[in-house]
């Protein structure tokens, strides 16, 4: 890799580091507390409970990687896993730690700073490992899928999650990044600078330019991606049905709609592809 690409890469994780970090602490009650649900949140909650339906096993050891403030790993560990977390973000390692420590599962669970495309674990010591929400900031998806691969035993489950394109959702973001379009140079630049700087940048203002990339799959992409890689897939799903201009009109209607929808829709081939994201369970050949 040339100096000039190693040095985009490493601004890239730099950048999706501190967005994560500087909210570390919140990162639990705004995304997956259920008792402040919003169009936004459910989003993670939806997502949660896919994998949760999809990790069906007691026992073993299992890594989450991109673990945040191990919201995952926790009902890993109530099914008898013994669980490794790892997070570009020390801050979400650290929330993640003190979460856990409250619990009596504190002498199974293993939290570290880590590099999924460069992961610090031995060939096939993973009974299972959990990727959600990471591969779309990845420069290099398809080494994260060989090291996932690699450290996964025989036989052995992974459960990615990616958002998708093709989203009612990432229409009306296009469309609103349209009618925008002379402003966004200058809000990247602040959110540049501000990321850099270690200030958060989440708010609704920042979300039409995040200040780094991410990547939408199509889930024949994702599907090849696992495939290519040494990954047989054996389960899937789409999720979050739920209209961002509905959202921004009537939130409790929309929630209500998405909520119904998510239920008869998620293994839809016709419609999955209005879903915000997709999810795969793979078995590793």
């Amino acid at each position: 890799m040339d100096k000039s690409r190693e040095e985009k890469n490493s601004d890239q994780d730099e950048l999706v580091k501190n967005y994560f970090s500087t909210y570390a602490e919140e990162y639990y009650k705004e995304n997956y507390d259920e008792s402040l649900k919003n169009c936004y949140s459910y989003s993670h909650i939806v997502r949660k409970n896919h994998i949760l339906r999809m990790f069906d096993r007691e026992g073993g050891k299992v890594l989450d990687i991109g673990c945040g403030p191990g919201v995952i790993a926790l009902y890993i560990l109530q099914r008898g896993c013994e669980v490794w977390g790892v997070d570009i973000s020390e801050e979400m390692i650290n929330e993640a730690a003190k979460q856990i420590e409250k619990t009596e599962y504190k002498e199974v669970a293993h939290f570290s700073v880590g590099d999924i495309t460069s992961l610090d674990f031995p060939d096939a010591y993973f009974d299972a490992v959990i990727c959600s929400g990471v591969l779309e900031y990845l420069e290099n998806e398809e080494l994260a899928i060989k090291e996932m691969h690699r450290v996964l035993k025989p036989d052995g489950i992974a459960i990615i999650t990616v958002p998708t394109p093709q989203r009612f959702y990432t229409f009306m973001l296009n469309l609103s990044k349209f009618i925008l379009k002379p402003f966004i140079p200058k809000l990247k630049e602040i959110k540049y600078k501000r990321l850099k700087r270690g200030y958060r940048c989440d708010s609704s203002a920042m979300e039409f330019e995040r200040g780094f990339k991410e990547r939408y799959y199509r889930p024949k992409q994702l599907d090849k991606l696992i495939i290519n890689n040494g990954f047989e897939k054996v389960d899937y799903a789409h999720y979050h049905f739920i209209s961002l201009f509905l959202a921004l009109i009537a939130p409790a209607l929309s929630l209500y709609l998405g909520e119904r929808l998510d239920k008869v829709l998620y293994k839809s081939k016709l419609f999955g592809w209005f879903g915000k994201g997709y999810i795969v369970k793979a078995k590793k050949r």
